[in-house]
């Protein structure tokens, strides 16, 4: 029997069955949809069936990473099925070269009914064929689209929301006439036209591959799909808006910043190359970094028990070093990153190049404590992540400028975490899923430019959350700065001044 699902069965509530059985339709086949159909993949829901008329292009960008390798001008629908099948080969994935340009085909393309239609274009005409098939056939339908700063995710259940005009359905009404009879925000028609970027296109993936999940298979009653529109904007302060319900329109997320400025050279260490930080990984192999060099510290080799959450693992990395797995992928995914594999465990004597950031992708306080310590005592931004199986948190240190990991009590944590190891020699396996994982690797690489130029980008200090129970999906919560660091510099010179004091006259003379 697999142990691909184990950790995600271990949840309370959990039933893997629905998954297997359940038949979800994908509309598009670009950044948001490889996101997201990998995630499905990670949760492994049976049957998914993929849906685009694009092609290959000659132009690879890291942003589609799912079609690194792949020839000119072959369908990205079916390129797609391809790499799902090869990363969870229990599936049942089918690729269709077909665009939903005509409404009256919806029946025929799909096939049997779905259990949740999920679309990943920039297409508002599709969207509404989409929303006028899920109204008919009483299927929910998960709406998103994004751009290279901003995503949206919106969720139309057939029950409520608005209804499509009649006039949508003749075949000479303009697509703005009929959304000009839309009284609310659902069709997100300002992305038309626009190209899906990665790091946006990857957190709406994760986002809507959980709302997803929600219809086939909630863990309970509190578990309940997003009501509402979902807004998030990396240029603005507050980052996140939600409209709740269909009472009335929002605008768009104000935007402070006018654009985020990644270096032309970045140079990060990652610690840890589990579950969060295959998603950072991926992540920054799509991000807008131009040349990247990355140090990546993990001692651990690639169970099947992985496979489910650690996303740029394959079935044939089975027993290799994490660290190198990890590395073969981001090359192929981008050419302008350099990976330098460390199978071993980061310490306080490591000896690097001073790095412009880290990323600590460790499930360990204790891990987290080390690097904390070691980023505060040479003043190098940190980003840390942290997840459960149900929620995430990102935290960002800029010296001078955020907190620090005290905003999730590391040293306390750490103690406790060390005590609890002192009194068993178990070790308890933890309950895991993809969706917090990816969401948490994800989130900490969009916060490297805000972390690396904090005047120009405004970096959270404080942190920003997740949960599958929160009305909201993410939140923002914003503290004072911290003097950890001081307090550490004050005590180091201390120490250091102890160190020189000259021998006193008695001892000097013995």
């Amino acid at each position: 029997m697999s142990d691909r699902y184990d950790r995600q069965e271990r949840i309370e509530g959990w039933d893997q069955t629905k998954l297997e059985t359940a038949y979800v339709a994908v509309v598009g086949a670009g950044p948001v949809a490889q996101a997201a159909t990998l995630c499905m993949a990670g949760l492994g829901v049976g049957e998914l069936r993929i849906f685009d008329n694009a092609r290959v292009s000659s132009n690879y960008l890291p942003s589609n990473f799912q079609m690194r390798g792949a020839k000119p001008g072959e369908s990205m629908a079916k390129v797609l099925e391809q790499r799902l099948q090869k990363f969870n080969p229990i599936m049942k994935i089918k690729g269709l070269h077909w665009k939903f340009d005509q409404h009256y085909f919806a029946d025929a393309v799909f096939g049997r009914k779905p259990d949740v239609v999920l679309d990943c274009t920039n297409d508002p005409y599709q969207e509404l064929i989409l929303y006028a098939y899920g109204q008919a056939n009483g299927i929910p339908v998960v709406n998103t689209s994004a751009n290279e700063n901003k995503y949206e995710l919106a969720v139309l259940m057939p029950d409520r929301n608005f209804k499509v005009p009649e006039d949508f359905y003749l075949d000479d009404t303009s697509l703005e006439k009929v959304l000009a009879k839309i009284p609310y925000d659902y069709i997100q028609a300002k992305f038309r036209g626009e190209d899906q970027k990665g790091l946006a296109s990857l957190m709406v993936g994760g986002l809507a591959t959980d709302q997803v999940r929600k219809f086939i298979m909630p863990l309970d009653e509190a578990d309940r799909p997003l009501r509402g529109i979902f807004r998030y904007n990396e240029l603005s302060k507050d980052r996140i808006q939600l409209q709740l319900g269909s009472k009335a329109p929002i605008g768009d997320v104000s935007s402070a910043l006018s654009k985020i400025v990644w270096p032309d050279e970045l140079n990060i260490v990652i610690v840890g190359a589990g579950s969060i930080g295959n998603s950072a990984g991926l992540a920054l192999a799509v991000s807008g970094g131009s040349t990247i060099n990355a140090h990546i510290f993990d001692k651990d080799e690639v169970e099947e028990v992985n496979l489910n959450r650690q996303v740029l693992f394959k079935m044939s990395d089975i027993g290799r070093n994490k660290v190198d797995a990890l590395a073969q992928t981001m090359n192929e995914i981008n050419g302008n990153i350099n990976v330098f594999p460390h199978p071993e465990f980061f310490t306080a004597d490591t000896k690097l190049p001073k790095p412009d950031a880290i990323l600590v992708c460790t499930d360990s306080f204790r891990s987290r404590k080390l690097v904390n310590d070691y980023a505060k005592l040479h003043g190098i931004p940190l980003i840390s992540g942290g997840t459960n199986f149900s929620s995430f948190d990102v935290v960002n240190y800029v010296p001078g400028t955020t907190r620090c990991l005290c905003e999730i009590d590391v040293d306390v944590n750490a103690e406790k975490e060390a005590e609890a190891a002192r009194h068993s020699c178990i070790h308890v396996v933890e309950p895991s899923v993809i969706i917090p994982n990816w969401l948490a690797g994800v989130q900490m690489v969009m916060q490297i430019p805000h972390a690396l130029s904090p005047a120009d980008h405004d970096p959270v200090s404080g942190r920003i959350t997740g949960s599958i129970y929160s009305p909201n999906l993410m939140n923002v919560q914003r503290k004072p700065i911290c003097d950890c660091a001081d307090k550490m510099q004050k005590q180091k010179k201390r120490s250091t001044r102890k160190k020189r004091k000259p021998a006193s006259s008695s001892t000097a003379s013995a």
